[in-house]
């Protein structure tokens, strides 16, 4: 992998972490306090449970947590070369891209289901700002709409971090299936070079076979001296 789409794939990746981190901790608390209050602030509508739809907080944090941890298998493949690299990249980007983009389309249909049936992000935003002749909501309905809203929020770049990095993934995909390429024309050039060589190397010997065989026809006496040596004479 080049070293700049590397870096840019961890920095992005960090971002990516920190985001999802935020979305969990946001939409943890609001949903800790929805289960902590629904059956004793009157506001919440202890009479009326099946009103509100909790499902979008669970989703952001379900698809948050997932995300955190795809994005950690491919920080620590980033880092670790004895890993598969290629494969954790396209797996975990396109995973993490897929759950985003459910969770977000989920989360958005759930929401627009309100007034009939309201989030908590909903419900909480409607009446933060409002009076009423039972008097104001509760003040941290301010604080909850804000949550709810920014976790529910955050979801669209988080989505768009993970389209960036699977871009990268392909981007990497195809930068490595090209130089692979390259490397087996360069492989198959050498070996064709090496051919040619041994042709000519072929083609040498024979001919200097054939040269000894043509020597070899014509008459030549062979003989001996007094110390032991032979000769050869045409």
């Amino acid at each position: 992998m080049p070293s700049y789409l590397r870096a840019s794939t961890l920095g992005v990746t960090a971002l990516s972490i920190c985001l999802a981190l935020a979305v969990i901790g946001t939409a943890g608390r609001s949903l800790h306090v929805y289960y902590h209050q629904q059956h004793s602030n009157p506001w919440l509508l202890p009479l009326w449970p099946g009103h509100f739809d909790s499902q979008e907080l669970q989703l952001l944090i379900g698809s948050s947590c997932a995300v955190v941890v795809l994005n950690a298998i491919l920080a620590v493949a980033l880092l670790v070369p004895a890993l598969p690299f290629n494969t954790l990249n396209l797996a975990t980007t396109l995973l993490s891209t897929l759950i985003t983009a459910l969770t977000l389309a989920f989360t958005t249909i759930i929401n627009h289901r309100a007034p009939g049936k309201d989030t908590l992000q909903t419900w909480t935003c409607r009446w933060s700002s409002s009076q009423t002749l039972q008097g104001s909501p509760p003040s941290q309905f301010q604080g909850l709409c804000t949550k709810t809203r920014f976790a529910y929020y955050t979801t669209i770049p988080l989505l768009l971090l993970q389209i960036l990095l699977f871009a990268f993934a392909l981007c990497n995909a195809f930068s490595t299936r090209s130089s692979s390429h390259r490397q087996n024309r360069a492989l198959e050039k050498v070996g064709s070079g090496d051919d040619m060589q041994l042709r000519d190397v072929s083609s040498t010997r024979n001919l200097t076979f054939e040269a000894k065989q043509e020597s070899g026809s014509g008459r030549s006496r062979i003989w001996r001296d007094e110390n032991g040596y032979y000769g050869v004479e045409t």
